[in-house]
């Protein structure tokens, strides 16, 4: 018998489908929020991959404290541009599921923190076949 323990994003799409919080920083809306903090010292706003651009580094722990970096220019212009990613998604019919979509891939695309996510298309249609599913399952209840 084959046990599948976690199928996020899947799980997270789901469960906001029902209004309740997503575990994905970037499905919460609040990819500004989080930190990582390297070997060295480099203090990032995403943790699950290193962003190509010194633009994105908001300091480093082993020079100055992590206050410092987490109030330097590079980590106010990483959150302004974050709000106004926010703004202009919030239009769509599921915003309250997606948030925006991943900061580290809209710089990866763009080089822009405030740019919509490549994948913003393909989200969209993943969003609405299963909430399709989830409408029909729900009507054999």
């Amino acid at each position: 018998m084959m046990m599948v323990k976690k199928m996020s994003p899947f799980e997270d799409i789901v469960t906001g489908l029902f209004d309740y919080p997503p575990r994905l920083c970037w499905m919460r809306g609040t990819c500004a929020m989080f930190i990582c903090i390297e070997p060295d010292g480099d203090v990032w706003p995403c943790c699950d991959r290193t962003l190509p651009s010194e633009t994105y580094r908001w300091g480093n722990v082993l020079d100055k404290d992590l206050s410092t970096a987490i109030k330097s220019r590079n980590a106010h212009v990483f959150r302004e541009a974050d709000k106004k990613r926010q703004s202009f998604c919030m239009r769509c019919e599921w915003a309250f599921l997606c948030r925006g979509g991943c900061v580290y891939h809209r710089i990866i695309q763009s080089d822009a923190a405030d740019a919509p996510d490549p994948f913003c298309p393909a989200y969209q249609k993943i969003f609405a076949h299963i909430a399709g599913r989830v409408d029909e399952i729900l009507s054999w209840v």
